[in-house]
Order: structure tokens, then sequence, then C-alpha cells
């Protein structure tokens, strides 16, 4: 007689004791992948490319956060990472620190998606997301780089284990767990000020969500008002507004975000640019020498300002403005450029030189798992729609606002490495879902 065992396609390989031990050997082994690419490439611990270790630097000797070329305030680099490595530099060890942030970054990414997995009740596929975080080829390159990827990775993920573990519950979230996902939200703003768009997706989402109620359960309007996270807004009110103030008084503009936006704005949208690289064929990347032209360009145009402008506040409005004048003036390269934005956002391997340093085998490895983590995101997203699994849409949310940025913005697969981990999550729950169907057609018997 013969009965049938049905396969478990959640704990099809670890015990709940044993995923302990996996994910410690998973953060164990990213420790040692990041620290290895430390050591090969330790010169770019010093590559100060976005001015992070001259801001700390300057804090660390008490000038303050200022720009150390003209010994003035500044709001042009969002003040979180720079803080965190001045406190490293006041011990005479940034390279120590930049290296300790990165690894630990690296390593506390890793456990929070495994975490996030499995509160939406991923199984083994928890460790599976875990591990594609672990090996992902755009966080291994900037594990040795002073810039805020891994660190803004590391806070984003932190930001949606919060989501994700009050809302994997059947009560509502107490008011110390809103308050904590405010303050998240407001340190993740505050090394990266992109995560502002998944916050007001997040809003529109909420209300939508609560118009949907009120129009077909007939509560009244002050239920829904009642329902608005206003301990969220307090957590991120608390961990904003010391940056809005010391704008407000060093700076005399309440700059809540930087004055970065202009110039990330201007840089993808001028004529230059369109020239120089979307009109030409795809891989084409600015030569220096082009980067330089425009540059200077902008640099005589502002000198021509009259009266001058000499505040940074102003300077970077005066370069959103010649963006928004670009745009409206060549509508039809900006759509082109915005569709160049996206391929670079999402593109599969490397360009330029930073490809001709890497070996052909690798970029053919790069390409072809690129390949398999989209298609396993397109099952996932599909998948989430189809079974209606709404406490995964934040995922989603966070993957469509930075699309939407660098559609507009500066882009390129580096903007992308905050992703990896919703990415990796949609993904895995994408295979779990391909094993669920499998283990319907084929139940073992014995």
């Amino acid at each position: 007689m013969s009965e049938t065992v049905k396969k478990n396609p959640q704990r099809f390989l670890f015990t709940r004791k044993w995923q302990s031990v996996a994910i410690v050997f998973l953060m164990v082994m990213t420790i040692c992948l990041r620290l290895g690419v430390i050591i090969k490439l330790s010169h770019e611990l010093l590559e100060d490319r976005d001015a992070y270790l001259r801001i700390a630097r300057d804090v660390a000797a008490g000038r303050g956060y200022c720009d150390t070329d003209i010994s003035k305030p500044t709001a042009y680099r969002p003040p979180f990472y720079p803080l965190v490595l001045a406190f490293f530099m006041s011990f005479n060890a940034g390279l120590l620190g930049v290296a300790f942030v990165n690894i630990v970054s690296g390593s506390v990414t890793v456990w929070a998606t495994w975490r996030i997995g499995n509160y939406l009740k991923l199984g083994d596929w928890s460790l599976f997301a875990a591990l594609l975080v672990a090996v992902d080829p755009l966080l291994l390159r900037y594990a040795s780089m002073p810039m805020t990827e891994t660190f803004f990775t590391m806070l984003v993920t932190l930001l949606f284990l919060a989501i994700t573990f009050a809302s994997s519950h059947t009560a509502p979230p107490s008011q110390k767990t809103k308050f904590g996902i405010g303050l998240l939200f407001g340190l993740t703003a505050l090394c990266r000020p992109t995560i502002w768009a998944f916050g007001g997706l997040m809003f529109l989402a909420w209300l939508g969500k609560q118009l949907w109620e009120w129009k077909t359960t007939g509560v009244s309007f002050r239920s829904v008002a009642q329902q608005i996270p206003v301990w969220v807004l307090l957590g991120i009110a608390v961990v904003i507004s010391p940056w809005v103030i010391r704008n407000a008084i060093s700076m005399r503009s309440p700059v809540i975000m930087t004055t970065h936006g202009g110039y990330t704005l201007l840089l993808g949208n001028n004529p230059y640019f369109w020239n120089d690289v979307v009109k030409k064929p795809w891989g084409t990347t600015w030569s220096e020498q082009g980067l330089l032209r425009w540059q200077k360009s902008v640099k005589d145009a502002l000198e021509q300002e009259n009266p001058p402008l000499v505040s940074e506040t102003a300077v970077g409005n005066w370069k959103t403005r010649r963006a928004i004048a670009n745009i409206k003036k060549y509508p039809r390269d900006f759509l082109q450029a915005s569709w160049f934005r996206v391929r670079r956002f999402w593109n599969i391997q490397p360009q330029g030189n930073a490809a001709s340093r890497v070996p052909r085998f690798v970029l053919l490895a790069i390409q072809f798992y690129y390949i398999f983590i989209f298609a396993i995101l397109i099952i996932g997203t599909y998948s989430l729609f189809r079974n209606k699994q709404w406490n995964g849409m934040p995922l989603l949310l966070l993957i469509l606002s930075l699309t939407i940025v660098h559609t507009v913005f500066w882009s390129n697969a580096r903007m992308r490495i905050p992703l990896v981990p919703a990415i990796s999550l949609i993904g895995a729950y994408g295979l779990m879902q391909i094993a669920i169907l499998f283990c319907k057609r084929n139940p073992t018997t014995a």
C-alpha cells in the first residue's frame, strides 16, 4: 500500500536550526568576499570620487560640515555617511573605517535580507535571496570604495525589515514600531535622498487604500484621517529636522535633501551629453574631454549671471532651471535620453573603461548572472500580483521609485545597487512559486 508524501517547497533543505547555521555561513562568506575585494583593490579606499572623505576630514578636524576648497558650509552631499567616516577619522583610522563600514554593511544586508524573507514566508528561499545579495557583482565591486552604495543598501534593507515586521502581524503595528520606521527612513534619507521617491509612492499607495476603503466600506472620513501614520512622520522629523535647521542657519536655506540634485539633473539633460553619448551607438561612454567641455560651458554660463550667484543653493537652483529649460527646448532629445537612462540603469554589464579592465569570461559570467536575476524578477513580480501578495508590494514600489528617479536624473547600473535585496527577494519568491507548482504536479509517493 502506498501513500503520498507531500514535498515542502519552502523547507526543502534546512530545518530552522540549520537555517541559522546557514545564514551565519553566508555572513562569514560575505565578509570574506568583501575583504578579498578590499585587499585586491586597496588603493580605491583613497579614491574620494564624491568628496565624502574630504568632508569627513573637515568634520573630524573640527572645521564643521564644509567644503574645504572654499571653506564654507556645504549641503552638496548628504551627511550621514561622512559623519560615520568622521568618527573613525577622529581616531586616525579613516581607511580602516571605510573598509569596516563596507564590510559590516554587506554582512548586515545579507542578514536583513534573510530576515525579510522569513517574514514573507519564503522558507529556505530566504537563504537563496541572501546568497544572491552576498555574491552580487555590483555590491562586490563597490566594497572597496568610500561611497554610499553599500551603506545605503544596508539602511534600505533595514528599513524594509522594519516595514515587513510591522505588516507581518495581524494586529496593527505599535506606536514604537511606527516611530522606529520613521527613524530608519530619516537616516536612510540622510544617506541618499532618492529614498524620498519611495516614500512618496508609499504615501500614494496608502492614500489610495484609505480612499478605497472610505468609498467601499462607508467608513467616515474622520476614521480615515485617524489612520494617518503620525508616529512615522514624527520619527522622520526627529532625524531630518537637525539637518534642515542646520542648513537654514548655515546656508540661509532650509535644504531638506541636498544641493546636489541640480547638478545630477543637468548632467544627464544637456545637449553635450545627448550629442556625445545618447545619440551614439549603445555602449558609448562620456569621454573625459567631453565632460570637461560641458563643465566649462556651465562655468562660463554661471560667470555671465548678473547678479553673480554666490551661494551653493543658488547655483544648484540655477542648474535645475537650466536642465528644465533644456528639456522644454528639446523634448525629443529628452525622451531619447530618458530611454537611454532606463537601459543604463538596468544594464547587465560594465561599459567603457570599466569593461576593458575585466576579462572576457568574467564579463560573460556577469551577463548570464544578471539575465538569470532579471528573469526570476519577472517571474516573481508576476507571481506577487497573481497571488495578491500585497505585503511584497513595497519591494516593487522601491524598484519602481528608483527607476523613475533615474529615468530623469543621471543614471548608470551603480544606481541600481540599493535594489539588489528587493530584486533578490522577489526573484526568490518567483522560484518558490515554480517549486510549489512542481511539487503539486509531482508529489512524492512512498
